[in-house]
């Protein structure tokens, strides 16, 4: 029984190292410096005691030693009082010191305190790990000599060290447990600093909402139970921050005000009041009212200044920075903010100094444009990051890294950065951090041009930021969306998001992101040709912009009203604005919106016909580009430099810039090892080819001896082959012989789920269980589940192949020259490959000697031919997959110029064949088509050389099925085409009855 309560004693007579003191220690962690210095019962007071009674008898020798323990404590704790990095590892030096000789002299309870003490410091200067150590110890201890309150503190400081390691639900296990202890312990401010520290926890993992129970908690114990007015005015502020993340900005006024009436009744709680001024500044700066929030903030500042609370005023002075940023003095912001930073140096405080350079490198990346300085930047969080072990900051700042790579084009780069971030996110079970990353990867397919995959990923994260909920970071989604819609041209779909952003906006008071809205809406309007609308909302934009003093949108209200005067053709005001948004970025060293008003502007002058200002106001925006190293947008200035200097018929260097164009375009593309990805990026950059073919057509009829087709159909080789043969080469190549085995396995575990969910997704879409609500939701539950497995499987056959030494060193054939494809000819066979443009077409007719080139209609008039005929061949059950829109041109009775398939063939077979007519003998034809030309079966086209049929002719007309089996297309392009109209025309011949058809999608396929 002595045995059992000899802990118990050893705890009570040690007044500076256990008991309720003690115990209570830990919640300093949750206290800024200001209220560490001024809160009753939570160290000071301890400090100011005499020197404790060991807690064992001991000798004299030994007691000397203690003596000499517990000065060393006392000078550590004046280091610590320095507020400085180097302060606190003097402190350290003092402490672990005194850890050997109560090691020597065998006092547990009091190196537990130790373990405890050198801990805290650790964890204040954000070293982690090393913190991790000394609470292990001190928890070790508290279990040995059964002291519950040691243990619950103990378990305190291990959860603090988790939220900041990547184990936030782990930490919340943790304070469940302490706060459970000290309740049976009757330890109410210890109960009360758990729920704290959780609400803490929930704030990292932008579960804001969860934070209020806590917090509630703690304020209903401090008010009812201790009677503590300064923690109440501390919880006060906690619960005042909550509400403004909430976006309730005028919420957490009220709440921070009465924090403030408390603290201003006690002179000895001015540093605490410094605090609570900062967050009203906060506030007033959130509401869009400048001068009112520095005023608060100074007042802050000037309190933290006179008391050396470095932490807290690095806190103040970031956010004078921020206000500066939205103001748009970028260049006083980054002053702010590079003082900030170094105030956290000063206060040892490793995570806030990471997250200080967090918005130093956005203000270089997202606004000065200065990708080379945010990277810097980028290199030193991540390197304080790593070593803090803070694996969340870390993973945020790998976001950060991985926008500017996507920004200079390296797209492969940037995505497999956030599928490291993503990685992060779900180990950690951080919902924000993961949403966060869905939102910079979807950014990223949209510029590879894969608009689905970019909707779906941005509609991912918007569902988690719903589900936490994330108000603000919801407003930041809702018009990447509504842009990404725009993009498509789903105009519809765009508004409702613009208009989503707008009343969200107004919901939470967030002028600035109003702006976004309204910016929105007036490009939709100017796309659809709605000047009044789209002038109405740019206006509103410039005045709010304006009002708001964010010079920022400012300039993107200009360059927009400037946009909308060009669309109406009043190019003297739209260069007005141009040029003012112009002086703007130049005055204010945004070279982002500079390049984007010179290429504004240029436009204009194009549009003029003034050829050589559109090409000098290129070469500017082309220097600026290739500084912030923006591979893209050095591309599509040397394009539109080139379609200025084809006006000014300078055909020559106008094929100089767009090679240098495609060059760029080719090597971000083979960048990016999806090849989906691959495929949907080349995409978007097929009016590069379009052009250069049409330059150098026009260089073939100035100078017709020099080659210019070949290179034409060389170009148009180039443009739709690629892709291809790299599909086709890596299918040969077997990228998962020698890939790494826990890849492969993990596909065949992603296969089987998969396989295992559609069954029965299956069998409740096909049977009656779909009437039933409950299973149909659980089949389009199955489905969202399907979707996101499927993508993870694209993702890891991107790994397959990074991982794989085969695919690493495969190299891909290129297409096929002239010669090359003239090879793979015989003399019986002639090569028809079309290239569609939006001003004339092309045919390249290539035999095993020759080639010849014509110049066919432009591709509006095919296409309509084509739709014509490629209904009637449907029976109008199917939309031709060249169309775009959600309609089908098939139902549209205006696209049906006539009802009969033998017309509708004769007439497409004028636009594309007459020209050749009489070189086609009877010779094998393969096909090259190009766009809706790709779905049309070319053995229905009309012979037009054919005699008229008799009687017995026509009886022998080909069957639905004779044309199918005819068009050798190998890919299952073509509709079905069963029950096809009658052909009533004595005349028509199917181009099947003198020809095989061979229907290829490219020329150099030939060869593989």
């Amino acid at each position: 029984m002595n045995n059992q309560n000899k802990p118990q004693q050893v705890g009570q007579r040690l007044p500076m190292w256990t008991s309720r003191a003690v115990a209570l220690f830990f919640t300093l962690f949750l206290l800024s410096e200001s209220t560490i210095a001024n809160v009753k019962g939570y160290g000071l007071e301890i400090a100011q005691q005499p020197v404790p009674a060991p807690s064992v008898p001991l000798s004299a020798d030994k007691q000397q030693l203690y003596q000499d323990a517990v000065k060393l404590v006392e000078e550590g704790k004046e280091l610590r009082k320095k507020g400085t990095r180097e302060g606190y590892l003097q402190a350290i030096e003092k402490y672990q010191q005194a850890l050997k000789i109560l090691e020597e002299i065998g006092l547990r309870a009091e190196q537990a305190s130790i373990y405890q003490t050198i801990g805290v410091v650790y964890f204040t200067l954000s070293e982690y790990p090393e913190a991790l150590k000394y609470f292990d110890q001190y928890l070790n201890i508290s279990r040995e000599l059964k002291l519950p309150i040691l243990e619950g503190a103990a378990l305190f400081h291990i959860a603090q060290v988790y939220s900041r390691t990547g184990k936030p639900r782990e930490a919340l296990t943790l304070l469940k447990q302490a706060e459970s202890i000290f309740r049976t312990e009757k330890i109410f401010d210890a109960v009360a600093g758990a729920l704290i520290t959780t609400a803490s926890i929930y704030t990292g993992l932008g579960e804001i909402p969860q934070t209020l129970e806590p917090l509630n908690k703690a304020l209903q114990i401090y008010r009812d139970t201790l009677k503590d007015l300064p923690q109440q005015a501390i919880v006060l502020n906690q619960i005042g921050f909550s509400y403004s993340q909430m976006g309730e900005p005028k919420t957490a006024l009220k709440y921070y005000e009465q924090a403030l009436e408390i603290q201003q009744t006690r002179q000895d709680l001015l540093p605490v009041q410094a605090n609570t001024l900062k967050n009203i500044g906060s506030v007033h700066y959130q509401l869009g009212k400048h001068n009112e929030a520095l005023d608060y903030l100074n007042k802050a500042r000037n309190i933290q200044q006179a008391h050396s609370l470095f932490v807290d005023e690095g806190s103040t002075v970031q956010t004078i920075g921020d206000i500066y940023v939205s103001q748009g003095d970028y260049q006083k912001a980054l002053e702010f903010h590079k003082e900030a930073r170094i105030l956290f140096q000063k206060g040892g405080n490793q995570s806030l100094e990471s997250m200080g350079i967090g918005r130093i490198i956005s203000i270089y990346k997202n606004y000065l444009g200065d990708n080379e300085n945010a990277l810097k930047f980028i290199n030193e969080s991540l390197a304080l990051d790593t070593n803090s072990g803070d694996k969340e900051r870390y993973a945020r700042t790998m976001n950060q890294q991985a926008d500017i790579k996507a920004s200079q084009g390296d797209y492969q780069k940037a995505l497999e950065i956030c599928n490291q971030t993503l990685e992060i996110a779900r180990s950690t079970k951080n919902k924000n951090l993961e949403a966060d990353t869905f939102r910079n990867m979807a950014s990223i397919y949209e510029l590879l041009g894969n608009y689905d995959l970019s909707a779906k990923t941005y509609k991912q994260a918007l569902q988690i930021y719903r589900q936490i909920p994330d108000k603000p970071f919801e407003l930041m989604l809702l018009p990447l969306i509504a842009n990404l819609y725009m993009t498509k041209e789903d105009y519809p779909e765009a508004i409702h998001y613009y208009n989503q952003t707008l009343s969200l906006s107004k919901e939470q008071n967030n002028d600035r992101f109003q702006t976004l809205g309204l910016m929105g809406l007036a490009r939709i309007y100017e796309l659809q040709k709605d000047f009044p609308n789209a002038l109405k909302n740019a206006e509103i934009l410039l005045a709010l912009s304006q009002k708001l003093g964010d010079k920022y949108s400012e300039i993107g209200a200009m360059n927009l009203i400037g946009i909308i005067h060009k669309s109406k053709g009043d190019y003297k005001e739209s260069l007005n604005f141009h040029r003012k948004a112009l002086l703007q970025s130049k005055a204010m060293g945004l070279l982002k919106t500079e390049a984007q008003s010179l290429n504004n502007i240029s436009v204009t002058h194009s549009l003029e016909k003034e050829y050589q200002q559109a090409i000098d106001t290129l070469n500017e925006e082309l220097q600026i580009r290739r500084e912030l190293k923006d591979t893209q947008g050095e591309a599509d200035a040397l394009y539109s430099i080139a379609k200025n200097q084809r006006k000014l018929k300078n055909l020559e260097t106008a094929l100089t810039n767009i090679d240098s164009a495609i060059k760029i375009v080719e090597n971000i593309r083979t960048n990016v090892q999806n090849p989906d990805l691959r495929t949907s990026y080349f995409a978007t950059v097929q009016n590069y080819y379009k052009f250069k073919i049409n330059l150098l057509m026009e260089l073939h009829k100035k100078h017709p001896s020099k080659g210019y087709n070949a290179q034409a159909i060389e170009t148009s080789e180039a443009s739709r082959a690629r892709g291809l043969v790299e599909l086709l080469t890596e299918a040969r190549a077997n990228i998962r012989k020698g890939a790494n085995p826990e890849l492969l396995a993990q596909e065949n575990r992603l296969q089987d789920l998969i396989n295992a969910k559609e069954k029965i997704r299956f069998e409740i879409i096909n049977s009656d269980k779909i009437k039933n609500p409950v299973l149909k939701a659980n089949a389009d539950k199955l489905q969202t589940e399907i979707d996101e497995l499927l993508n993870q499987q694209k993702q890891l056959e991107t790994k397959i192949r990074q991982s794989n030494p085969k695919y690493a060193n495969l190299k891909y054939p290129q297409p096929l020259k002239l010669a090359q494809i003239q090879q793979q000819l015989d003399k019986d066979s002639l090569l028809l490959q079309y290239s569609l443009g939006e001003e004339r077409s092309f045919l390249w007719v290539v035999s095993p000697t020759s080639l010849d080139t014509y110049e066919l209609p432009k591709k509006s008039e095919i296409e309509k031919a084509s739709i014509n005929l490629f209904c009637l061949i449907s029976q109008n059950s199917s939309k031709p997959p060249s169309a775009t829109g959600k309609e089908n041109p098939c139902q549209d009775t205006k696209n049906i110029k006539t009802g009969r398939i033998d017309l509708a063939a004769e007439e497409l077979s004028k636009l594309v064949l007459a020209p050749v007519k009489d070189k086609l003998g009877k010779k094998r034809l393969v096909v090259v088509a190009d766009g809706a030309l790709q779905y049309i079966p070319f053995a229905a086209l009309a012979d037009l050389t054919a005699q008229p049929t008799s009687q017995l002719g026509k009886d022998k007309l080909p069957t639905s099925a004779e044309v199918t089996s005819s068009d050798n297309r190998g890919g299952g392009l073509i509709p079905e085409i069963d029950n096809l109209p009658p052909a009533t025309n004595s005349n028509y011949q199917p181009l099947f009855i003198n020809h095989e058809i061979v229907n290829l999608p490219s020329a150099s396929t030939i060869a593989i």
